[in-house]
């Protein structure tokens, strides 16, 4: 018996484990997570800061945030000395109405696909706006679609910019990227706790991600203006690379939790194999299926199937039961040569 098992363990796959290191960063570590979470918050923030310059210098408004719509829309209600640099009313007012209605279907489509509600519905967004963009510059030869009728062009792209809002403070990064004010009071409120208060890892990255936001804002918002000034102060073609980069963006944002539980997955199945490579010791077991498992209380002796310690001890330390490959069709044979007794005729013994 001895013999046959050594011949069936020699004649297995080989299974070698090749377990990462203990202190190795791997992508299932906090660390690897939170480090993804500032990169993408940041790429975030950076477009938004770009696409709020050019909006501003373009239509006299922001697209990525509704506070200084709403201010615009209350300086229209009354004409005053200014009226010629505002626009109505109707388009402050259709501009917030549009991000509100992007809000809402990247709600509804988080519902549909979930955790993917984002990369849904801004996606085809983004390549749809793109379209429009490169349509309208090589139609129309003007520097600014504003001088052309073209100001209701920024009503199109808003509901794009109402999904990144919401998939950032309500998604994976759990953050507000186009906004600096929480940010700002979030930083203050750690400095002024500093010296009466010992911060945990997870409030130090909290604390790392509002700094991030903060300078890639100010950052994005900086290389608008210069290529603004560089392409003789007109925003001819500058809005062009802000779709292409959302639509990444907010891909990444999606799968922001994936890597870690691939690489999870991937850990306990080398455990599993490692596990399942080692050679048995002593003889094989018959399998048995008992239909109550309090009949080994009678003092009866309970016959284990080949494989059975194996899995007990994979699933206790929760690993998949998992084997080499051929392993599977070894134990099959085991099970087919020798069946045990039911516990029936166990009994009438």
């Amino acid at each position: 018996c001895f013999l046959v098992v050594e011949e069936r363990t020699a004649s297995r796959p080989a299974c070698p484990p090749r377990l990462p290191a203990p202190d190795a960063e791997m992508p299932s570590s906090d660390a690897w997570r939170w480090r993804k979470h500032h990169m993408v918050a940041a790429g975030i923030a950076l477009v938004s800061g770009y696409a709020n310059v050019v909006t501003f210098h373009r239509w006299n408004c922001f697209a990525t945030m509704l506070t200084g719509n709403s201010l615009w829309l209350g300086r229209a209600l009354l004409a005053g000395e200014d009226s010629v640099a505002l626009h109505s009313p109707q388009f402050y007012l259709s501009i917030i109405v549009a991000f509100f209605f992007g809000a809402v279907f990247h709600a509804w489509a988080d519902r549909r696909w979930r955790h993917r509600g984002a990369s849904r519905t801004a996606i085809p967004m983004c390549w749809i706006n793109l379209a429009v963009e490169i349509c309208v510059f090589s139609v129309n030869k003007v520097q600014e679609p504003s001088h052309s009728g073209l100001n209701w062009l920024v009503v199109l792209y808003t509901p794009l910019f109402g999904v990144v809002s919401i998939a950032s403070a309500s998604g994976r990064l759990g953050s507000a990227t186009m906004m600096v004010t929480a940010h700002v009071a979030k930083m203050a409120k750690a400095l002024a706790s500093l010296p009466v208060k010992d911060f945990t890892y997870i409030e130090k990255c909290n604390v790392l991600l509002s700094l991030t936001v903060l300078v890639a804002i100010i950052v994005g918002s900086f290389i608008a203006t210069v290529v603004y000034a560089w392409r003789g102060y007109h925003t001819r073609g500058l809005f062009l690379p802000v779709f292409p980069l959302l639509a990444v963006l907010l891909w990444c944002h999606d799968h922001l939790a994936r890597p870690r539980r691939i690489v999870k997955m991937y850990t306990e199945s080398l455990r599993a194999k490692a596990q399942a490579s080692e050679p048995r010791e002593g003889g094989e077991r018959q399998p048995q299926q008992a239909d109550d498992p309090s009949e080994g209380a009678q003092g009866l002796p309970q016959p284990e199937s080949p494989g059975r310690t194996e899995e007990t001890s994979s699933s206790d330390e929760g690993t998949l039961p998992t084997t080499c490959d051929g392993e599977d069709e070894v134990e099959a044979k085991d099970a087919g040569q020798g069946s045990a007794p039911s516990v029936h005729g166990a009994s009438a013994l």
